[in-house]
């Protein structure tokens, strides 16, 4: 699905990561941790190719990503940002709606199909019964289910998150997650702060320790020793109903 290549993450004169070779396949969950500041979201958006980097550095699905029209990456790939301002007056249906555009044909009128996506992911995030209110006067927590019904309602194979579940309470944090894991034919690359959702929920991981990034399997790279580099802190492992938790001290 997408292959980097000696990546060089760049914001200004800083450098975040060297090197950064990994491949997200159908179906992996690659949860991006790291302090704040390290990289993540610069890490997305160099992946969603809205930040610039080598042609070669970044393959989506066997292609260079800047051989991509920005339609065809419209259709390859989404992203969901850590925070979404909006502007104007909309209706949460019309939110959905927009994103299916890349696939319009004709005039660019949305078909009976981009409806019923559209109030399908509406239904899956609890936002039915707010298809027609006004975006701008949803609570944080509803506008964040509303931009992840979007995302899910792209239809694209690649989707990038930023914080996806900072904003949700527990049983949307799982809903969200639940779908991805259902949808098996999606890979998901996805910034958290919380490494027991990247334990609990993903299959991979990349962990930023200053300019180096761990790159592997969950279970290989959240270790006791890694974190306590990552994040400059001490902590303590324990196990619980054959789970690792992590507890800073």
């Amino acid at each position: 699905m997408l292959a980097v290549k000696q990546l060089q993450l760049q914001h200004g004169a800083r450098t975040l990561a060297r090197g950064l070779t990994f491949e997200v396949k159908a179906g992996e969950r690659w949860a991006l941790l790291g302090p704040n500041g390290c990289g993540k979201s610069t890490l997305l958006a160099t992946l969603a190719g809205v930040r610039p980097s080598l042609p070669e550095c970044i393959v989506l699905q066997g292609k260079p990503l800047s051989h991509w029209t920005w339609r065809e990456l419209a259709c390859l790939r989404s992203l969901s940002l850590q925070t979404e301002h909006d502007v104007f007056s909309l209706p949460a249906i019309q939110r959905v709606l927009a994103v299916r555009q890349p696939w319009a044909a004709g005039l660019g009128w949305e078909s009976e199909q981009d409806w019923q996506s559209a109030l399908h992911w509406l239904n899956v995030f609890d936002l039915a019964s707010q298809a027609q209110q006004d975006i701008l006067t949803l609570s944080g927590g509803e506008r964040q289910r509303l931009a992840l019904a979007a995302a899910f309602a792209q239809g694209s194979p690649l989707m990038l998150f930023d914080e996806p579940t900072a904003h949700l309470d527990p049983p949307h944090a799982s809903a969200f997650f639940q779908e991805l894991q259902r949808h098996t034919e999606v890979a998901a690359v996805i910034a958290l702060h919380d490494m027991h959702q990247a334990l609990r929920h993903c299959t991979h991981a990349l962990l930023f320790q200053g300019e180096q990034v761990l790159c592997g399997s969950v279970q290989k790279i959240l270790t006791q020793e890694s974190l306590e580099k990552a994040f400059s802190h001490p902590f303590i492992e324990l196990g619980h109903d054959g789970k690792r938790v992590f507890l800073p001290q």
